[in-house]
């Protein structure tokens, strides 16, 4: 904001000090590619301001629908993936992880099931968000879906698209019932 005062500023000056070197003090005569504008000085000064505002904000707005989420920061030292040539993972417990015990079996399943399956969480991952379930409820409804949704062992896109929209409906179904 105070760059913005500096620059109407710095525009004020520029344009008194324009309009009394002018033969007609106060008013602005701009001949630009046979356009001919005749204007006060304040207007002139006055649109260039409001421009000036305009894209001011429309940066702002496009650098925030573009802005990285901010790291939380930590005292941890940053990994140096050039040292540690290596990364270990155990395996899962699919007891505790049920949830990737459902993925694990609709990718094995094939067909519709991965769709279903995909459909069902997107709408519980909703709910849950908007605080409709409870988080170990989450589980319980997608598995629902996937036993209650018919299977199709080779689905086209016109299948797919029908299974897409069943599930999401089923599942809405469910956690309105609950």
């Amino acid at each position: 904001m105070i760059k913005l005062f500096f620059l109407f500023l710095a525009l004020s000056i520029t344009g008194y000090i324009a309009s009394f070197l002018s033969n007609n003090p106060g008013e602005i005569i701009i001949e630009w590619y046979g356009w001919l504008i005749k204007s006060s000085v304040s207007v002139i000064i006055l649109i260039t301001l409001i421009s000036i505002i305009f894209i001011f904000y429309l940066i702002k707005a496009i650098v925030n629908l573009f802005k990285i989420p901010k790291r939380i920061k930590n005292n941890f030292p940053r990994y140096k993936f050039d040292i540690n040539k290596s990364l270990n993972f155990e395996k899962p417990c699919l007891k505790t992880f049920n949830n990737l015990k459902l993925a694990f079996n609709a990718a094995q399943n094939g067909g519709n099931a991965p769709c279903v399956l995909n459909a069902s969480n997107e709408i519980v991952v909703e709910s849950f968000l908007k605080e409709k379930i409870k988080f170990l409820d989450m589980t319980n409804i997608i598995e629902e879906s996937l036993n209650k949704i018919s299977y199709i062992a080779n689905p086209n896109l016109e299948e797919l698209i029908e299974t897409d929209y069943i599930t999401r409906n089923f599942t809405k179904k469910i956690i309105n019932n609950l």
